[in-house]
């Protein structure tokens, strides 16, 4: 309204707007209008009766937003943002139990570094941790808002890895966070007889990346160039159990590598089980190590304290990798792979494995 209205205009163009566009859009006509004095008792009346249909009609919204969420449908988010979700200041349940490990952890990653942007709390199903659910709190104590409760969905996922790809890598943020995330790893003395402390772990991926082309992976020299590189006197080969019925062969990467230690006198200790908890705990412990193009071994070891040196493969363009630590030595050996060739030949992607 341009022109200073009368108090009965005023109620009218209020009570119109309450009912054409909301109250929450009322309300903010009301709080905008100036008045010279202490607003009149039935205006505050009208004020009261405003405020609690906008309460009812976010807590309406946000109860529709988890709804469609639960249907698996990916909602625009500039539509969910219509339907009433805050931009900041909620509480985020997400339920990271089903998929990959090291994609849920790096999932994690960013509703991390979005934590403290927006000021959520998370309320996390880890599959690494004996709790149902483990909850992580902002740095900031106090909060503006009611902090409604939103459930994690694609569309949330947009939004809150755009809010963390806008800010910087901050290794000390995943490494502070509660280890009630990871309490189902075995403690560090349960690997005693491994001598973790004193050996490179080797994560070698191959599954359904080698035999179906699902993921690239980093060749052999990859592996060899790292080792040469460190000089270890011992390493721990960590890789998948292989499947001579589905695949008809083994991944040949884990034995290439034994012939190469056994030629230059390293010792090393193969490990190949169904335990992926166990296997992840060799990881998490460990000091120094060699990942493959998975994310598996690559999430364990930036949130673990224990990981000084992380190796990990990557192309020649690397300027728009987010993640980014004094622990990692990224090396470059990808370029010359073939994505199509690898994604359809199997003959293909032995050949480059090996070479």
């Amino acid at each position: 309204m341009e022109t200073k209205p009368s108090i009965q205009e005023l109620i009218k163009f209020i009570l119109d707007q309450s009912k054409s566009k909301g109250p929450a859009v009322a309300l903010g006509y009301l709080d905008n209008t100036k008045f010279s004095g202490e607003l009149p008792s039935y205006l505050k009346g009208i004020r009261d009766a405003l405020a609690s249909s906008k309460e009812n009609e976010e807590q309406r919204n946000i109860s529709l937003i988890n709804m469609m969420n639960a249907t698996g449908l990916e909602i625009p988010t500039e539509i969910l943002f219509q339907l009433g979700l805050p931009k900041k200041e909620f509480i985020l349940k997400v339920n990271l139990l089903n998929g990959r490990l090291g994609d849920k952890l790096g999932t994690l990653s960013k509703l991390i570094h979005a934590q403290r942007e927006i000021n959520i709390i998370l309320c996390i199903k880890s599959p690494l941790s004996k709790s149902n659910l483990v909850i992580l709190y902002p740095e900031k104590d106090s909060f503006n808002s009611d902090l409604p409760q939103i459930s994690y969905s694609e569309s949330i996922n947009k939004f809150i890895t755009d809010v963390a790809l806008n800010t910087n890598f901050n290794r000390k943020l995943l490494q502070e966070s509660s280890r009630s995330i990871f309490s189902k790893i075995p403690s560090k003395n349960e690997y005693s007889e491994l001598d973790v402390n004193d050996s490179v772990v080797v994560h070698v991926r191959g599954g359904d990346a080698l035999f179906e082309g699902a993921i690239p992976l980093p060749p052999l020299n990859y592996y060899l160039k790292c080792i040469k590189r460190i000089s270890p006197n011992k390493i721990i080969i960590v890789s998948e159990p292989d499947d001579l019925k589905k695949n008809g062969m083994n991944n040949p990467v884990p034995g290439l590598i034994k012939d190469y230690c056994n030629n230059v006198g390293i010792k090393y200790i193969h490990i190949s089980t169904k335990d992926y908890i166990y296997d992840a705990g060799i990881i998490y412990w460990a000091k120094k190590v060699i990942a493959s193009t998975s994310s598996f071994a690559q999430m364990l070891s930036i949130f673990s304290h224990d990981c000084h040196s992380l190796y990990i493969p990557t192309y020649e363009d690397i300027s728009n990798e987010w993640m980014n630590d004094q622990c990692l030595e990224k090396v470059k050996c990808m370029d010359s792979l073939y994505n199509e060739e690898w994604a359809k030949d199997m003959n293909y992607r032995i050949s480059w494995v090996t070479s």
